[in-house]
């Protein structure tokens, strides 16, 4: 997990080509020399990066040896983009990925700019930094004030997959994590405010809830950025994210969309005119969205003899595991999805973080948005 990447929403991302090992493009703009004392001489040094490349996003992962404490990474990026260094240990038999599942590794969090950069520590990648960078010192010094929040958040996310747990327990648990969250976002709202020509800034601004309410209060300081954020590819997108908002706000009619359901049965929005519904968009791999069920669950079971009902719209486009999260998770109301990587549904609403949900009222109009944790039964307590 990074340090500094909340994961309480989790970015939906249609177009992602994987290119391996070899950056498929001629053009290289960035450097990057490792300067690590002491690492073993037989591990190996990965960097998995998301370029942007022809105004498209691309996953690359790319390795260096170690020669003499040193390895090497180039390539290309039209602007500054987050990355990860991991080292790979060999001779523990281990496949890559399953080396890097573990919590362990040895990790850091970078940010790639267009220029030679020099990556420089004694021991390990974990304790290293890039030097002469503005941009990853400023990194460094919100992941630094971060990290007691998220050493919490992680162990919250390991009591969560604890099956024993009693209701009240889970209810307690989910109360916990929502204040917990709301701490950290509460963080980066600051860090956006005063670091307003940060490329950090406009990616945490992708990281607060997807809200009308949100970006109308966030917009001042997205258009306070310099030029060349806003002109970025990531500030182009955010500026056709606040213009979706406008379109998608409470008191506005909810607009009709159609899906098949698990059974392939065609299901509308309309078809539930008369009752109180949420619009829930999640994933069987967002894992907010998995931690978030069990809160929903119950509050579904407690009013769904009140004129209330769910109707859950995947993002999944593998059928088998969205159907088995259904099941683990126990999700009794109707599910749906086109099973496709641009669900229709997703773009007409301006989905592109999950969890997000619209609760609507009897008469189609959308009354509340992006309701998380103990809000969902507050809202239902008031107005049911």
């Amino acid at each position: 997990m990074k340090m500094n990447k909340l994961l309480m929403t989790v970015m939906v991302v249609s177009a992602f080509p994987f290119l391996g090992n070899a950056q498929k493009v001629q053009k290289k703009n960035f450097e990057i020399i490792g300067e690590v004392k002491h690492l073993n001489p037989h591990d190996i040094v990965y960097l998995n990066y998301s370029a942007v490349v022809d105004s498209k996003y691309v996953y690359i992962t790319d390795s260096s040896k170690i020669v003499n404490g040193k390895f090497h990474f180039s390539g290309y990026t039209e602007e500054p983009r987050p990355g990860m260094l991991k080292l790979y240990d060999p001779s523990k038999n281990l496949s890559v990925n399953e080396a890097f599942k573990s919590d362990s590794i040895d990790k850091r969090y970078i940010y790639i700019e267009k220029k030679k950069q020099i990556f420089a520590g004694e021991d390990s990648l974990r304790k290293s930094k890039m030097l002469a960078s503005t941009l990853n010192d400023e990194v460094d010094s919100f992941s630094h004030a971060l990290a007691p929040k998220m050493d919490i958040y992680d162990s919250l996310m390991k009591k969560s997959k604890d099956s024993t747990m009693s209701k009240e327990e889970q209810r307690n648990l989910g109360i916990a994590m929502d204040a917990l969250i709301t701490s950290m976002l509460n963080m980066e709202e600051e860090y956006v405010k005063t670091h307003p020509n940060s490329f950090q800034s406009l990616d945490f601004l992708y990281q607060l809830p997807f809200s009308a309410d949100e970006i109308k209060k966030m917009t001042p300081y997205f258009e306070k950025m310099s030029d060349e954020i806003k002109k970025s590819m990531r500030g182009i997108e955010y500026a056709q994210r606040i213009a979706r908002a406008a379109k998608i706000n409470v008191g506005m009619v909810a607009p009709d969309f159609v899906q098949n359901d698990v059974n392939g049965k065609p299901i509308r929005l309309s078809d539930f005119k008369g009752r109180w519904v949420l619009v829930d968009f999640w994933a069987s791999w967002c894992v907010p969205c998995r931690a978030e069920n069990p809160n929903v669950v119950k509050t579904y079971n407690d009013f769904k003899d009140k004129n209330f009902t769910i109707i859950g719209v995947s993002l999944d486009t593998d059928k088998s595991k969205w159907l088995k999260a259904i099941a683990d998770d126990k999700l009794s109301w109707t599910e749906v999805s086109d099973l496709k990587a641009k669900n229709q549904a997703a773009e007409i609403y301006g989905v592109d973080a999950i969890p997000a949900n619209f609760l609507i009222d009897p008469n189609g109009h959308i009354v509340k948005m992006d309701l998380r944790g103990h809000e969902l039964r507050e809202a239902l307590e008031k107005l049911l």
